[in-house]
C-alpha cells in the first residue's frame, strides 16, 4: 500500500479516539439502571402486596412489556441505542401501575366471593376505560415532540417513541396477561381466611391512605 501511495516508509495506522467505549459504557449504564429500577419495582410490591403469587403477576409485566418495546422499535425501522434505552429507563416505574390496578381490582372481587375467573373477567371490565383513559393521557403528553425539527428532535424523538410504546403495550398487557395469570395463580380466599384478613391489622397501604385522609381533613377544616 505504501508503494502504490507513493511513499518511502511503511505505512502505519494509529488509534487516536475510540468512541465504541463511552458507547458500551452509556449502554451498560442504561441496562444497570434498567433493571435495578425493576428490581426496587418488585421490592415495593413485596412490602405492599405481601404475596408471592401477587408479586409475580405484577412482575411479569416489566420484563413482557420491555420486549416487546424492542421488538416494535425494531419493526419500524428505529435502533436500540443511548436514547431509547433511556426511555425505556424512565418508564420502568410506570410499565406495573396499570397491573397493579387490575390485580388489585380482581382480588376485590374475589373476597366479594366470586371464584378467580369471574373476578379476572369482572375485575378487569371495571377498570379497562379507566387504564385506557389514564394511559392515553400519558401518551399525548409526549405527542408534541415528534414535530420539533432540527437536532433537538432527534434526539428527544427516541425517548418519547420509547415511552410511548412501553405504556401502551403495558396497557395490553394488563388487560390482557394480568388477568389470565390472575385466573390461574390467584386462590379464592375462604370464609374464615377472609374474615381474619379482614379483622387483621391493617397493611402499610391501608395505614398511609388512612393518615393522608386525616391529614387532608384537617387542613380543610382549619382553612374553614
Amino acid at each position: 500500500e505504501s508503494r502504490e501511495l507513493g511513499l518511502s516508509e511503511p505505512l502505519t495506522v494509529r488509534l487516536v479516539y475510540d468512541q465504541t467505549v463511552y458507547i458500551d459504557d452509556a449502554l451498560n449504564l442504561v441496562l444497570d439502571n434498567i433493571w435495578q429500577g425493576g428490581l426496587l419495582a418488585v421490592l415495593t410490591l413485596v412490602v405492599f402486596l405481601r404475596s408471592w403469587r401477587s408479586i409475580v403477576i405484577v412482575a411479569t409485566s416489566v420484563p413482557l412489556a420491555v420486549v416487546a418495546t424492542v421488538i416494535v422499535m425494531l419493526a419500524m425501522g428505529r435502533t436500540i441505542n443511548v436514547v431509547s434505552l433511556a426511555g425505556l429507563a424512565f418508564a420502568i416505574g410506570t410499565l406495573i401501575d396499570n397491573s397493579i390496578v387490575v390485580l388489585e381490582n380482581v382480588v376485590r372481587h374475589m373476597e366479594m366471593g366470586k371464584d378467580a375467573r369471574r373476578a379476572a373477567l369482572a375485575g378487569t371490565q371495571e377498570v379497562a376505560g379507566a387504564i385506557l383513559g389514564s394511559t392515553l393521557a400519558t401518551c399525548v403528553v409526549f405527542l408534541p415532540i415528534f414535530l420539533i425539527g432540527d437536532e433537538v428532535g432527534q434526539l428527544f424523538r427516541d425517548i418519547s417513541l420509547a415511552i410511548l410504546i412501553s405504556n401502551l403495550l403495558s396497557m395490553v398487557v394488563s388487560i390482557t396477561v394480568t388477568p389470565c395469570a390472575c385466573a390461574f395463580l390467584l386462590k379464592a380466599p375462604k370464609a374464615k381466611a377472609a374474615a381474619a384478613r379482614t379483622a387483621a391489622k391493617p397493611g402499610l397501604g391501608e395505614r398511609f391512605a388512612t393518615a393522608t385522609a386525616r391529614w387532608v381533613f384537617r387542613m380543610s377544616r382549619r382553612r374553614l
